[in-house]
């Protein structure tokens, strides 16, 4: 599951770009993209990144609705509009974390998807991987998620 940040990484190194693809096409990597991060790249500023990023998104990811209800997202106390979810409802149903005090509704939202679809989160943002790793998400760097497919980004950065 990738955070919209990877998308970023991406489009400032074409070999770690082209690694992610050769693993994507090697069938030794599924990459997922929930709808709220493809929302996420859409609304980037710059036309010519934006473009670059959607095109990468759709290109190496499966694309998965975000896995979560509406508990723990809203302001305005308890219930489906903030607050904890239920006891007995599942993580995996449950939107993490609370909007106001716990990161943004997106990040929740992609820590939900991530956990319900059994999948490693790559984020380079430790509020979210910190969230994340409370819930049992197994939790990776982009540099770590290129190392792990054998992509050396140091070696890359080298003149």
């Amino acid at each position: 599951m990738l955070d919209s940040n990877f998308f970023d990484e991406l489009v400032k190194s074409p070999e770690a770009y082209q690694a992610t693809r050769a693993a994507v096409e090697g069938a030794a990597t599924e990459l997922l993209v929930d709808t709220m991060v493809l929302g996420q790249l859409g609304a980037t500023k710059d036309i010519a990144k934006r473009t670059q990023m959607l095109a990468y998104a759709n290109e190496l990811c499966r694309r998965v609705e975000h896995g979560g209800a509406g508990y723990g997202i809203g302001p305005y106390g308890a219930g489906p509009y903030g607050g904890a979810r239920p006891a007995e409802m599942p993580i995996a149903t449950a939107v993490i974390g609370n909007a106001t005090n716990n990161g943004t509704m997106a990040d929740s939202a992609i820590a939900a998807t991530a956990h319900y679809e059994g999948a490693v989160l790559v984020t380079r943002d430790g509020a979210l991987r910190k969230k994340a790793t409370a819930e049992g998400v197994e939790v990776l760097s982009p540099a770590e998620f290129f190392t792990e497919i054998g992509f050396d980004t140091a070696e890359a950065a080298s003149p």
